[in-house]
């Protein structure tokens, strides 16, 4: 049990690089303490436990929506781009020209789509990864 929190927490924290919002894991001494007490610190460790693979899901969850979002709008852009571009133009030159602007630009939305389709393929790796240690 606690190597798949283990690895599910690095999963999250280091191969996805994200931040949780709550960590639940509380240290306690266990010196004297009486067979009821021990009971509910065990419910309190598994509410814990709980509560920490929540926050690790939702983690996940809100980075694959804010990179397919971001995703979204890079595609926007490049639509808006080619069709507010000025037809007369070529084709996305490259020179000494204010049209060399533009080229740059689309140049600049489609690296920033790359990378964060590069980083909603990784999010959903780590989420298949993290769903089988669940299992």
């Amino acid at each position: 049990m606690l190597r798949k929190r283990a690895i599910r927490a690095l999963l999250v924290e280091e191969v996805a690089g994200l931040r949780l919002a709550a960590s639940g894991d509380e240290g306690s001494e266990d010196e004297g303490v009486s067979p009821a007490a021990a009971s509910a610190e065990g419910a309190e460790w598994a509410a814990s436990v709980e509560r920490t693979r929540e926050v690790e899901h939702e983690a996940l969850e809100r980075a694959e929506r804010k990179a397919l979002l971001m995703v979204g709008l890079d595609w926007l852009a490049l639509v808006a781009l080619f069709l507010l571009r000025d037809t007369a133009a070529p084709f996305l030159p490259v020179g000494a020209t204010i049209e060399t602007v533009f080229t740059l630009g689309v140049v600049a939305v489609a690296i920033h789509s790359g990378f964060r389709l590069g980083q909603l393929e990784k999010y959903r790796a780590v989420r298949r990864a993290w769903d089988d240690l669940i299992d």
